[in-house]
């Protein structure tokens, strides 16, 4: 799975929590967060970002604009497809 569509998959799964520069870091394991993050924006992913502090390091943390989308599921093959009126195949999809 590339950078890109992992931090889109923790986006989805993180919701309203967002997703911090530093998590990104440690869970997808590249310090081009913002650089991949800006490639997904320029796919049409609809992404806003807000300064925050971590102790003394300053950060941004990124929320997932999303429309409210009918039943479905997100599934992340080589790139991330919404899947309309069907129930996931396999857990850990969404």
């Amino acid at each position: 799975m590339t950078d890109c569509l992992r931090i889109l998959q923790l986006l989805q799964e993180r919701g309203e929590k967002g997703l911090h520069s530093f998590e990104i870091v440690q869970l997808v394991h590249t310090i081009r967060g913002a650089a991949r993050i800006h490639d997904l924006k320029k796919q049409g992913y609809k992404i806003t970002s807000i300064p925050e502090s971590r102790g003394n390091a300053v950060g941004v943390r990124y929320f997932l604009q999303e429309q409210v989308r009918s039943k479905g599921y997100w599934r992340f093959k080589d790139k991330a497809e919404w899947v309309e009126n069907e129930e996931p195949k396999q857990l850990g999809l969404i």
